[in-house]
């Protein structure tokens, strides 16, 4: 992670797997943070969500044929 990346989530310790789900292009951030990284609920437009949710949005996101 940068020095110069700004905070993104109130725990600092956060904030490098949010750059690098970023710096990844990553679709998805999968956690179960209740306390930091959930209250976000998206950074840049990926969404950040409990691992059961992950299913649903596959669904969604790719639909099978």
């Amino acid at each position: 992670m940068p020095d110069d990346w700004p905070p993104h989530s109130p725990d600092r310790d956060d904030d490098p797997f949010l750059w690098a789900a970023i710096a990844g292009n990553a679709e998805y951030i999968i956690s179960s943070d209740v306390r930091h990284m959930l209250k976000l609920k998206n950074i840049y437009g990926i969404p950040i969500r409990k691992p059961k949710d992950f299913f649903g949005w596959v669904k969604i996101a790719y639909p099978m044929p």
